[in-house]
């Protein structure tokens, strides 16, 4: 049966020319024998010394070589032991065929790299069969590394499709930022001009009797105009820039009276009406005390907005393994769990309709910036009409 060379490519195994076999014997009529047995289905070379034998094995790299081992100069283990340390012949399988046939023998000449040994004299039909399974060997292993090569050559080539499209993400992540930035601060400008021209105008109105109630309506939609544009800013900002915040370990107590403070200054001291519980004055967090001071007055707001007439707000804060911990835990007006849940997302529908609509993006802001700080804040149903919401932050 013949035995070919095959090339493999990208999975398609092409037949190409019959292997080479390199006969290495210093005595003729042994490598006239070998030969006349193997041309027909091979491509026979022949050397008569182990120096004409590495210099064709280097040239012309035959599929197996069959190796003599009792010879002048270099003797077959020489040879072989070169052919290894040579990295462009140490592949070729090399069988060596000797007189020699002691066990002894064959062990060493299976230490030098060999892949068979045959002593002589030998049977040319058992000869021949384990040439085929040496080449067969061989071709496998050859196609194994094409296919290893043609592997790397696909991953390298979809790395660099995948780092140019990453290159070109950043580009547009880069882009985006500044447009958010850019838009956030354009829409600032001009709002503030035409916000304090409208106020201008509103007081050359005074005399008017019925001008205070549209007064009120259009401070509201003002401050809110503004309060979105700089939310818009701040949100961008959080998504875009991980070198936005300034961190320090703070104590959570006073964090808490200030946003109260705030929150009671926005709504009056007699609208609202909360109780604090704490297990600890001293619990320490990480964070930016500006920013976790408006967060927490948006959570509370919320809680005020979400809550029955003349309830009461309870706070308790306290540590739970190395988690700071605030439960905002109130009487609820009729919300649904499914609006509860979306309250927390940038584009929630349900909150642009609901008792919070007036906060606009001051609600994900907040959860935006304590998810900044490694924290989490939810907002739930617990029993019957009571909702809490639960702030944590890593403690300091």
């Amino acid at each position: 049966m013949l035995v070919s060379k095959y090339r493999l490519n990208f999975g398609q195994i092409m037949q190409a020319e019959p292997a080479s076999i390199l006969i290495v014997d210093d005595i003729r009529d042994n490598i006239s024998l070998l030969s006349d047995y193997l041309k027909a289905d091979y491509q026979v070379l022949a050397a008569n010394n182990g120096e004409k034998a590495l210099i064709i094995a280097e040239k012309l790299h035959p599929d197996l070589i069959l190796l003599d081992i009792m010879m002048p100069v270099l003797n077959g283990y020489e040879v072989c032991e070169k052919l290894k340390e040579n990295s462009t012949t140490a592949d070729i399988p090399v069988i060596f065929l000797s007189a020699l046939s002691t066990g002894d023998d064959e062990s060493r000449g299976l230490s030098y790299g060999a892949v068979d040994y045959i002593s002589k004299p030998f049977n040319l039909k058992v000869l021949c069969t384990r040439i085929q399974t040496q080449l067969k060997l061989r071709q496998a292993q050859k196609e194994l590394h094409q296919y290893n090569k043609d592997l790397e050559k696909c991953v390298a080539d979809r790395t660099a499709e995948l780092s140019h499209a990453n290159e070109r993400l950043k580009k547009l992540d880069v882009t985006r930022q500044n447009f958010l930035a850019l838009i956030s601060h354009e829409l600032r400008t001009p709002a503030c001009g035409v916000l304090g021209l409208a106020e201008l105008a509103y007081h050359s109105l005074e005399q008017y009797e019925d001008i205070g109630e549209h007064y009120n309506a259009f401070k509201d939609s003002s401050e809110r105009l503004i309060q979105t544009i700089d939310n818009a800013l701040l949100l961008t900002e959080l998504l875009t820039n991980e070198n936005f915040l300034e961190m320090e370990t703070l104590e959570m107590a006073p964090l808490l009276n200030a946003a109260l403070t705030h929150l009671t200054e926005k709504i009056g001291y007699a609208a609202l009406d909360y109780e604090i519980i704490t297990s600890s004055s001293d619990l320490l967090v990480d964070a930016n005390r500006q920013l976790l001071v408006s967060s927490l007055t948006t959570l509370l707001q919320m809680a005020f907005m979400l809550s029955q007439k003349g309830s009461k707000l309870q706070l308790r804060s306290y540590k739970q393994d190395d988690t700071y911990v605030l439960q905002i835990r109130f009487s609820a007006l009729p919300v649904s769990d499914s609006a509860l849940s979306s309250y927390f997302d940038v584009f929630s529908t349900q909150r642009s309709n609901s008792y919070i609509e007036n906060l606009g993006l001051s609600v994900p802001v907040a959860a935006q910036i304590i998810e900044a700080f490694d924290g989490s804040v939810s907002l739930q149903k617990t029993e019957g009409e009571i909702i809490e919401i639960v702030m944590r932050l890593n403690c300091a």
